[in-house]
Protein backbone atom coordinates (compact mmCIF):
# COMPACT_ATOMS: atom_id res chain seq x y z
CA UNK A 1 0.00 0.00 0.00
CA UNK A 2 2.46 2.34 1.17
CA UNK A 3 4.47 1.26 -2.74
CA UNK A 4 1.31 2.06 -4.23
CA UNK A 5 1.47 5.83 -2.35
CA UNK A 6 4.35 6.52 -3.00
CA UNK A 7 4.05 5.67 -7.01
CA UNK A 8 1.15 7.90 -6.80
CA UNK A 9 2.70 10.99 -5.32
CA UNK A 10 5.80 10.54 -7.84
CA UNK A 11 3.39 10.53 -10.50
CA UNK A 12 1.72 13.44 -9.12
CA UNK A 13 4.86 15.79 -8.36
CA UNK A 14 6.25 14.85 -12.13
CA UNK A 15 2.86 16.07 -13.59
CA UNK A 16 2.77 19.32 -11.62
CA UNK A 17 6.68 19.88 -12.34
CA UNK A 18 5.26 19.26 -16.40
CA UNK A 19 2.87 21.68 -15.57
CA UNK A 20 5.25 24.44 -14.42
CA UNK A 21 7.70 23.93 -16.74
CA UNK A 22 4.88 24.42 -19.36
CA UNK A 23 3.45 28.06 -17.81
CA UNK A 24 6.77 29.14 -17.34
CA UNK A 25 7.42 28.46 -20.99
CA UNK A 26 4.15 29.98 -21.99
CA UNK A 27 4.25 33.10 -20.16
CA UNK A 28 6.99 35.10 -22.36
CA UNK A 29 5.59 36.00 -25.64
CA UNK A 30 7.45 34.68 -28.55
CA UNK A 31 8.52 37.29 -30.97
CA UNK A 32 7.09 37.83 -34.25
CA UNK A 33 8.93 35.49 -37.06
CA UNK A 34 11.39 37.26 -39.36
CA UNK A 35 12.12 38.06 -42.31
CA UNK A 36 13.74 34.57 -44.06
CA UNK A 37 17.23 34.67 -45.45
CA UNK A 38 16.01 34.20 -49.04
CA UNK A 39 13.79 36.94 -48.60
CA UNK A 40 16.82 39.09 -47.67
CA UNK A 41 19.03 38.08 -50.07
CA UNK A 42 16.64 38.25 -52.82
CA UNK A 43 16.79 41.34 -55.30
CA UNK A 44 13.50 40.91 -56.64
CA UNK A 45 12.02 40.32 -53.45
CA UNK A 46 10.44 44.03 -51.49
CA UNK A 47 12.39 42.71 -47.93
CA UNK A 48 15.53 42.84 -50.14
CA UNK A 49 18.74 44.22 -48.33
CA UNK A 50 22.79 44.23 -49.77
CA UNK A 51 24.09 42.45 -46.32
CA UNK A 52 21.16 40.90 -44.30
CA UNK A 53 22.18 41.02 -40.68
CA UNK A 54 25.25 43.63 -41.15
CA UNK A 55 27.94 42.62 -38.59
CA UNK A 56 30.86 45.35 -39.76
CA UNK A 57 30.47 49.12 -40.09
CA UNK A 58 31.27 49.29 -43.91
CA UNK A 59 28.09 46.46 -43.94
CA UNK A 60 25.63 48.68 -41.60
CA UNK A 61 26.62 51.84 -43.80
CA UNK A 62 26.07 50.24 -47.14
CA UNK A 63 22.58 48.95 -45.87
CA UNK A 64 21.91 52.15 -44.80
CA UNK A 65 22.35 53.64 -47.97
CA UNK A 66 20.30 51.62 -49.79
CA UNK A 67 17.33 52.59 -47.37
CA UNK A 68 17.85 55.83 -47.91
CA UNK A 69 18.03 55.58 -52.08
CA UNK A 70 15.00 53.70 -51.48
CA UNK A 71 12.74 55.99 -49.37
CA UNK A 72 14.62 58.96 -50.81
CA UNK A 73 14.87 58.72 -54.56
CA UNK A 74 13.61 61.54 -56.96
CA UNK A 75 9.81 60.28 -57.06
CA UNK A 76 7.32 57.79 -55.68
CA UNK A 77 6.93 54.39 -57.77
CA UNK A 78 6.36 51.16 -56.94
CA UNK A 79 9.42 48.76 -56.89
CA UNK A 80 9.38 45.42 -55.83
CA UNK A 81 5.69 45.59 -54.32
CA UNK A 82 6.51 48.48 -52.24
CA UNK A 83 5.89 52.41 -52.59
CA UNK A 84 9.61 54.44 -52.58
CA UNK A 85 10.42 57.64 -53.91
CA UNK A 86 10.89 61.24 -52.72
CA UNK A 87 8.20 62.40 -50.19
CA UNK A 88 8.36 65.95 -50.81
CA UNK A 89 10.19 66.86 -47.58
CA UNK A 90 13.41 69.18 -48.03
CA UNK A 91 14.83 67.90 -44.72
CA UNK A 92 15.09 64.61 -46.24
CA UNK A 93 17.48 65.49 -49.24
CA UNK A 94 20.12 66.07 -46.30
CA UNK A 95 20.23 61.94 -46.49
CA UNK A 96 21.39 62.13 -49.63
CA UNK A 97 24.57 64.13 -48.84
CA UNK A 98 25.83 60.70 -47.20
CA UNK A 99 25.81 58.90 -50.66
CA UNK A 100 28.43 61.39 -51.74
CA UNK A 101 31.78 60.21 -51.34
CA UNK A 102 33.37 63.82 -50.82
CA UNK A 103 30.10 64.70 -48.05
CA UNK A 104 30.84 66.51 -44.99
CA UNK A 105 27.99 64.86 -43.64
CA UNK A 106 29.25 61.13 -42.56
CA UNK A 107 27.82 57.98 -39.93
CA UNK A 108 29.81 59.44 -36.52
CA UNK A 109 28.21 56.47 -34.42
CA UNK A 110 27.22 53.32 -34.36
CA UNK A 111 25.40 51.52 -31.55
CA UNK A 112 22.84 48.10 -30.76
CA UNK A 113 19.41 48.68 -29.09
CA UNK A 114 17.77 45.81 -27.01
CA UNK A 115 13.99 45.40 -28.39
CA UNK A 116 12.35 44.84 -24.83
CA UNK A 117 8.94 43.84 -27.21
CA UNK A 118 7.51 41.16 -29.20
CA UNK A 119 6.52 42.89 -31.73
CA UNK A 120 9.41 43.23 -33.59
CA UNK A 121 11.61 40.05 -34.81
CA UNK A 122 14.70 40.88 -33.76
CA UNK A 123 16.39 41.09 -30.23
CA UNK A 124 18.23 44.60 -31.15
CA UNK A 125 17.98 47.74 -33.89
CA UNK A 126 21.46 49.61 -34.78
CA UNK A 127 21.36 52.83 -34.41
CA UNK A 128 22.80 55.18 -36.34
CA UNK A 129 24.15 58.82 -35.86
CA UNK A 130 24.97 61.18 -38.95
CA UNK A 131 26.87 64.29 -37.81
CA UNK A 132 28.15 67.31 -40.18
CA UNK A 133 32.01 68.20 -40.23
CA UNK A 134 31.16 70.05 -37.42
CA UNK A 135 29.88 67.76 -35.09
CA UNK A 136 25.96 68.11 -34.85
CA UNK A 137 23.48 65.97 -35.47
CA UNK A 138 21.91 65.81 -38.38
CA UNK A 139 19.88 62.57 -38.61
CA UNK A 140 19.13 59.73 -36.44
CA UNK A 141 18.38 56.54 -38.16
CA UNK A 142 17.37 52.79 -37.09
CA UNK A 143 18.05 49.95 -38.70
CA UNK A 144 16.80 46.38 -37.94
CA UNK A 145 18.75 44.00 -36.73
CA UNK A 146 18.29 42.69 -40.05
CA UNK A 147 19.44 45.38 -42.50
CA UNK A 148 16.15 46.93 -43.09
CA UNK A 149 14.88 50.20 -42.20
CA UNK A 150 13.07 51.19 -39.05
CA UNK A 151 12.86 55.11 -39.68
CA UNK A 152 14.39 58.05 -38.06
CA UNK A 153 14.68 61.47 -37.50
CA UNK A 154 16.47 64.01 -40.22
CA UNK A 155 17.27 68.02 -39.05
CA UNK A 156 15.76 70.97 -41.28
CA UNK A 157 17.88 72.28 -44.14
CA UNK A 158 18.96 74.81 -41.85
CA UNK A 159 19.74 73.50 -38.61
CA UNK A 160 20.79 70.05 -36.29
CA UNK A 161 18.91 67.88 -33.94
CA UNK A 162 20.05 68.21 -30.58
CA UNK A 163 22.82 65.67 -29.30
CA UNK A 164 21.76 62.85 -26.60
CA UNK A 165 23.85 61.49 -23.99
CA UNK A 166 26.40 59.36 -24.30
CA UNK A 167 27.06 56.35 -21.92
CA UNK A 168 29.23 57.77 -20.14
CA UNK A 169 27.34 61.38 -19.98
CA UNK A 170 24.07 59.33 -19.35
CA UNK A 171 25.17 57.37 -16.38
CA UNK A 172 26.65 60.90 -14.34
CA UNK A 173 23.35 62.64 -15.24
CA UNK A 174 21.67 59.22 -13.82
CA UNK A 175 24.41 59.64 -10.56
CA UNK A 176 23.50 63.27 -10.04
CA UNK A 177 19.87 62.99 -10.14
CA UNK A 178 19.53 59.31 -8.26
CA UNK A 179 22.92 59.24 -6.09
CA UNK A 180 23.80 56.32 -7.37
CA UNK A 181 27.17 56.35 -8.08
CA UNK A 182 27.43 52.41 -9.36
CA UNK A 183 25.89 50.20 -11.81
CA UNK A 184 25.64 46.50 -12.09
CA UNK A 185 24.49 47.61 -15.86
CA UNK A 186 23.04 50.14 -18.13
CA UNK A 187 22.07 49.69 -21.84
CA UNK A 188 19.40 51.74 -24.29
CA UNK A 189 16.69 49.74 -24.68
CA UNK A 190 13.35 50.38 -27.19
CA UNK A 191 9.77 49.66 -25.53
CA UNK A 192 7.34 50.57 -27.95
CA UNK A 193 5.52 53.35 -25.20
CA UNK A 194 6.07 56.64 -23.78
CA UNK A 195 8.93 55.66 -22.36
CA UNK A 196 11.06 54.74 -25.68
CA UNK A 197 8.54 55.08 -29.04
CA UNK A 198 10.73 54.47 -31.28
CA UNK A 199 14.17 52.23 -32.13
CA UNK A 200 15.71 55.84 -33.24
CA UNK A 201 14.71 57.60 -29.37
CA UNK A 202 15.50 54.50 -27.27
CA UNK A 203 15.82 55.07 -23.96
CA UNK A 204 18.78 54.08 -21.22
CA UNK A 205 17.91 51.45 -18.86
CA UNK A 206 20.20 51.35 -14.98
CA UNK A 207 20.15 48.53 -12.87
CA UNK A 208 21.53 48.82 -9.68
CA UNK A 209 23.57 46.90 -7.40
CA UNK A 210 20.87 46.29 -5.34
CA UNK A 211 18.69 44.98 -8.41
CA UNK A 212 16.54 48.20 -8.71
CA UNK A 213 15.93 49.46 -11.77
CA UNK A 214 15.80 52.71 -13.43
CA UNK A 215 15.60 54.23 -17.08
CA UNK A 216 16.39 57.82 -18.80
CA UNK A 217 13.86 58.79 -21.64
CA UNK A 218 14.84 60.50 -24.44
CA UNK A 219 13.65 63.89 -22.70
CA UNK A 220 16.42 62.91 -19.86
CA UNK A 221 13.26 62.13 -17.80
CA UNK A 222 14.41 59.37 -15.08
CA UNK A 223 12.30 56.97 -13.62
CA UNK A 224 12.38 54.29 -11.20
CA UNK A 225 10.68 50.82 -11.29
CA UNK A 226 8.46 50.89 -8.69
CA UNK A 227 6.04 47.60 -9.55
CA UNK A 228 5.36 44.75 -12.51
CA UNK A 229 2.23 42.70 -12.61
CA UNK A 230 2.05 39.43 -14.55
CA UNK A 231 -0.24 39.50 -17.10
CA UNK A 232 -1.01 39.55 -20.61
CA UNK A 233 -2.62 42.91 -22.31
CA UNK A 234 -4.83 43.54 -25.42
CA UNK A 235 -2.88 46.30 -25.90
CA UNK A 236 -0.03 49.18 -25.12
CA UNK A 237 -0.35 50.85 -21.55
CA UNK A 238 0.57 54.41 -22.15
CA UNK A 239 0.10 56.95 -19.27
CA UNK A 240 -3.47 58.09 -19.75
CA UNK A 241 -5.09 54.92 -21.97
CA UNK A 242 -5.25 51.69 -21.17
CA UNK A 243 -6.52 48.81 -17.77
CA UNK A 244 -4.06 51.12 -15.36
CA UNK A 245 -3.84 54.78 -14.78
CA UNK A 246 -0.60 56.48 -14.10
CA UNK A 247 -0.43 59.87 -12.19
CA UNK A 248 0.93 62.71 -12.31
CA UNK A 249 4.65 61.52 -11.62
CA UNK A 250 4.12 58.17 -12.76
CA UNK A 251 4.42 55.96 -16.27
CA UNK A 252 2.70 52.68 -16.77
CA UNK A 253 3.62 50.30 -19.43
CA UNK A 254 3.64 46.92 -21.14
CA UNK A 255 6.43 44.93 -21.60
CA UNK A 256 4.76 43.12 -24.32
CA UNK A 257 8.11 40.32 -24.66
CA UNK A 258 7.54 39.28 -20.96
CA UNK A 259 3.78 40.08 -20.62
CA UNK A 260 4.41 42.28 -17.79
CA UNK A 261 2.87 45.48 -16.65
CA UNK A 262 5.16 48.21 -15.50
CA UNK A 263 5.07 50.87 -13.56
CA UNK A 264 7.47 53.66 -12.97
CA UNK A 265 7.68 56.78 -10.56
CA UNK A 266 9.33 60.15 -12.19
CA UNK A 267 12.37 61.36 -10.20
CA UNK A 268 12.95 64.72 -11.59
Amino acid sequence: MRKGRRSFNNNLLFILLIILIFYASGNAAERKKPTSLNELQDPKSPFYVPCPYPKTRNEIIEDLKYAIKLRFSPSIHMENGRFVGDYSSARDKILLELLKTDSAIHVAEIDKIANRTSDFPDEYFLLIIIRNKEGQVMARRALNANGSDSGGQTAPPDGFLKSRKSKAEALKYFSAVTNISEVKKMERIFTLSNLAPYPFAPAWEFVALDNSKYYLDFNYRIYQLKKEMNGKQSKFLYPDSGKYKAGKNEMVIYDSLNEKTLFLKKLN
